[in-house]
C-alpha cells in the first residue's frame, strides 16, 4: 500500500512538471513566419509573425487550418510592415496586435471580424485611414492611441456598434467618445449632447484643440 502511495505521488510531480505532448505541441506550431496555435474549434490563431514584409497578406490556411484570430501582439512592432490584408475568416483581432507598427499605412480588415482588442493599433504613426466593418460589435479601450497621421476612421451609418460624428469615433451602447483624429486642425470641439463618456486617451496628443465643450451629460472621463 505505501509503495503504491509512493508510486502515485511520483506521477503526480511528474504530470505537474511535464506538460502533457499536445500541450508542449501547441506552443511550438510554425509555418513559414507564423507562430501559431490550434484553437478549441480546429482553426488556428497566430501568435506571432517573425517576417519582416513590407507588403503583407495572411494566408487563410495554415498547415491546411484556417485562420481565425489575431493573437494579442501578433505583429507588435513590424517596423517594416507598411501594408498588410487580413484575410476573410478571421473573427477576432487581439490587444496590442499592431502595437508598434510605425510604418504601416494601409490595413485590410474583413466583413466577420467581431472583436478589435485594445490597443491594437497603438502607435502606428503613419496610418492614415481605417475602415471598421459592421460586422464589429466590441473595441478594446485606446485602439488609436498615437496614431498620429489617423484623421479618418470609417464606418457605415448603419453600423450597429459605432458611429462617427464630424469625424469623431463613438461607441453607440455606452455612448463613449472613444477617438478624435489628432491631425484635425480645429481648435474647438464641442461633445456631442447625449454622449455619456469620454473613453482612454480620447484626445491624447490633440495639440490644435485649446477648447474642448463637455456637455452635463458626461458621468465619466478616462485616463490620460
Amino acid at each position: 500500500m505505501k509503495h503504491a502511495l509512493i508510486v502515485t505521488l511520483v506521477l503526480l510531480l511528474l504530470a505537474a512538471c511535464f506538460p502533457a505532448v499536445g500541450e508542449q505541441a501547441e506552443a511550438l506550431l510554425t509555418s513559414g513566419d507564423y507562430e501559431y496555435r490550434v484553437l478549441e474549434d480546429g482553426t488556428a490563431e497566430i501568435t506571432r509573425y517573425r517576417g519582416s514584409a513590407k507588403f503583407l497578406e495572411i494566408p487563410d490556411k495554415l498547415d491546411g487550418l484556417a485562420v481565425t484570430s489575431i493573437g494579442g501582439r501578433t505583429f507588435s512592432w513590424c517596423v517594416n510592415l507598411a501594408s498588410i490584408s487580413i484575410p476573410v475568416g478571421v473573427t477576432r483581432i487581439g490587444a496590442e496586435a499592431f502595437y508598434g507598427c510605425k510604418n504601416l499605412t494601409g490595413i485590410s480588415i474583413p466583413a466577420g471580424v467581431t472583436s478589435i482588442g485594445a490597443e491594437a493599433f497603438y502607435g502606428c504613426e503613419n496610418l492614415t485611414s481605417i475602415s471598421i466593418p459592421n460586422s464589429v460589435n466590441d473595441i478594446g479601450k485606446k485602439p488609436f492611441s498615437y496614431c498620429v497621421s489617423l484623421n479618418q476612421v470609417v464606418v457605415r451609418p448603419d453600423h450597429p456598434a459605432l458611429a462617427t460624428i464630424d469625424g469623431v469615433l463613438f461607441n453607440k451602447a455606452d455612448k463613449r467618445l472613444i477617438w478624435y483624429p489628432v491631425p484635425r486642425e480645429d481648435t474647438v470641439y464641442e461633445i456631442p449632447q447625449g454622449i455619456q463618456s469620454i473613453g482612454d486617451m480620447a484626445f491624447s496628443g490633440c495639440e490644435n484643440l485649446t477648447s474642448i465643450s463637455i456637455p452635463a451629460g458626461v458621468t465619466s472621463i478616462g485616463d490620460e
